[in-house]
């Protein structure tokens, strides 16, 4: 006498493989959202490595976080640029834009630094 194939585990094999595929895709969003902030801090100049290690530990609490207290994104201006002119020949230097003399990428004009690499004008 043959009984039909029967699986005990068939159901319970299901559930598993979705959690196995849920917990797969919430670490890959996780890892997207950490190299996301990682960039991000790049960008505006704060400490990257800490804030990926803080996204990585808290997941989206850090991320929140690192949101909240983030600092604004860095410019070709800085706040000595924002001071006022004395000097008319500086005023029409600055007028016109230059090729920087460290990395070779434009500086636009009016920019007193290279937005590439910081290096005074």
């Amino acid at each position: 006498m043959t009984f039909p194939y029967y699986d005990p585990f068939g159901a319970l094999g299901a559930i598993l493989g979705i959690l196995i595929v849920v917990i797969i895709a919430s670490c890959v969003i996780q890892i997207a959202i950490a190299v996301w902030v990682y960039n991000d801090a790049k960008k505006r100049n704060m400490d990257p490595t800490m804030w990926l290690a803080i996204t990585l530990l808290a997941g989206c609490i850090g991320c929140i976080i690192y949101l909240v207290v983030r600092d604004p994104i860095a410019t070709e201006t800085t706040p000595m640029a924002k001071e006022p002119y004395d000097n008319k020949a500086e005023l029409a230097q600055l007028e016109k834009g230059t090729f920087c003399s460290n990395c070779g990428s434009e500086i636009p004009a009016g920019a007193k630094f290279c937005p590439s690499c910081g290096n005074p004008r």
